[in-house]
């Protein structure tokens, strides 16, 4: 009987004691979700840890917060509340288009928290979904963990350090248009039907949740993005050869037709009560004699748009600053062409958001008159610079997408897409005669990230991190200059005489104490 030969094999060295490699790619893993989290906690930490509201918007304590108050109160009494008894002689609330009810955070918060904590969790929340969101998408489309992070990063703290935290109907919209790209993203990639269908509801889940948000402005932004994200991607897998054409054409048609039809709880109540309300008769009812009457002095149909100079808004401080890095980086998006398809669905939606809120269209009579036949037109034309808020979502991704270009191809040519950024977001808006000072954090991260970037073409180990840390510091402070700061109404200087669009402010220290706040007074307490 022959003995065969043993063979040694080749055995990888033991782990260390304690799971250490298992451990540290678990932190590498969760390292960009926990910058993000952080970030907004440190941004909003006068909402999250401490028991204070803020009254730099007015709807926050007039509005919102009774309503929370009222949601929260009817859940942990176990009731629908179809009715709130408290706004004028009684107003349907379940109904309302914004009441909260069937948007998930707005229901458990309010029920988990009580009065006044509920919506302070709301504010903290809804940056927090819009960078964790986005930093999931990317990384289904690819992207490493470095340019997620950056692009998630980017929008949380835009909204965190700004008054979009404190627009609850646009910070929803913010929030989970994400989550809808990021079901549309599983859906198209998986192969079997079992396995679109968890991905199909959660895009479903989100854009409900967008809709109990803001169901005009911000459900219109949320589509159009996810719309222009299904076409570039099947148009691309079939001329690959990918997909045939008609299976491409039944898989998208299949996702837009669910997305309402799974939400018809939360559709077909609101715009039931719509017929009873007065957006019925829209918005050009109100240039009657009551307008005239009341001294309303703006056109509730606006014949002008935008001032054309708000994208430079975003690299403003103190505000709703997006970083230099994501500035400079978002051509770059372009130049890689395995995922230009998707970077120039994002940037073919961000160009028509911008044309749309010109006077250029919104004054064009063709354009008016065919937007007034449409239900609910009259909506679009009231307030075009609603739309601002989807430059939030796209130019992050584009900034992502341009980083992940510069990590995997870091050659000499990056200085020209990053010189011609300088100069669209930098010179060009002072050249204009835009306040210099309003510029100043842009220009010191410009010059860290061109160090950075230095560093990357030199091929240093740790400058690839160092870039997304000198965006998270320069966010961070500008967040930290919003809390503090104290000085009147943030202007750019390219807005114009009259009636300017403002900025979108920075976010002030919250100074209402809502135990003293929800206090009864004298007559409060006579008329309970």
């Amino acid at each position: 009987m022959r003995a065969e030969p043993l063979e040694l094999e080749r055995v990888a060295p033991a782990p260390p004691a304690g799971g250490e490699p298992r451990a540290r790619r678990l932190l590498v893993a969760l390292a960009g979700p926990a910058l993000i989290v952080g970030s907004v906690l440190l941004a909003l930490r006068g909402f999250a840890f401490a028991n204070l509201l803020t009254n730099q918007h007015p709807d926050i304590l007039s509005f919102w917060l009774p309503r929370s108050c009222l949601m929260g109160r009817a859940l942990r009494a176990g009731h629908v509340p179809l009715w709130n008894p408290y706004e004028m002689a009684g107003t349907p609330f379940a109904a309302d288009a914004q009441s909260g009810w069937l948007s998930l955070p707005t229901m458990l918060l309010s029920w988990a928290f009580g009065c006044g904590g509920g919506l302070r969790a709301m504010i903290v929340l809804n940056p927090i979904l819009a960078g964790l969101g986005t930093w999931w998408f990317l990384r289904r489309e690819g992207l490493g963990r470095l340019a997620a992070s950056a692009g998630g990063l980017s929008l949380a703290m835009a909204m965190a350090a700004s008054q979009i935290a404190i627009s609850m109907p646009f910070a929803g919209t913010l929030a989970w248009t994400p989550f809808v790209l990021v079901g549309a993203s599983g859906y198209l990639s998986a192969e079997r039907f079992d396995r679109r269908l968890p991905w199909l509801a959660l895009a479903a889940l989100a854009w409900g949740q967008v809709a109990a948000a803001h169901l005009s402005h911000g459900l219109v932004m949320a589509t159009a993005l996810v719309l222009g994200y299904l076409v570039s991607r099947l148009v691309n897998e079939v001329r690959g050869g990918a997909r045939p054409w008609r299976s491409a054409l039944a898989l998208g048609l299949a996702f837009v037709a669910f997305l309402p039809l799974a939400n018809l709880a939360i559709l077909v109540p609101r715009f039931a009560l719509i017929s009873r309300s007065s957006l019925r008769a829209g918005y050009g009812a109100l240039e009657g004699t009551l307008a005239r009457i009341a001294g309303v002095q703006d056109r509730p149909i606006p014949t002008t748009g935008v001032w054309s100079g708000w994208p430079f808004a975003l690299a403003s401080t103190p505000g709703a600053y997006v970083g230099a890095a994501v500035l400079l980086l978002a051509p770059m998006a372009f130049r890689d062409r395995r995922r230009r398809p998707l970077a120039l669905a994002v940037g073919l939606v961000a160009l028509g958001g911008y044309l749309a809120t010109l006077t250029l269209l919104v004054g064009w009579s063709p354009l008016r008159e065919l937007v007034l036949r449409l239900p609910f037109g009259d909506v679009y034309l009231h307030n075009p610079g609603r739309l601002r808020y989807l430059a939030f979502l796209t130019v992050p991704m584009l900034g992502a997408l341009g980083l992940q270009s510069l990590l995997e191809r870091p050659t000499r040519d990056v200085w020209r897409w990053i010189g011609g950024a300088a100069v669209g977001w930098l010179a060009l808006p002072l050249a204009l005669g835009a306040h210099p000072q309003r510029f100043v954090v842009v220009a010191l991260g410009a010059l860290a990230f061109a160090g950075a970037t230095k560093g990357l073409l030199q091929r240093k180990r740790l400058a690839a991190a160092v870039l997304v840390g000198l965006l998270a510091a320069e966010l961070i402070g500008g967040a930290l200059w919003s809390s503090a700061y104290g000085g009147g109404t943030v202007f750019l200087g390219l807005e114009g005489e009259r009636h300017p669009a403002l900025l979108h402010g920075p976010l002030r220290w919250p100074t209402v104490d809502l135990d003293r706040y929800l206090t009864p007074g004298p007559i409060a307490r006579e008329i309970a």
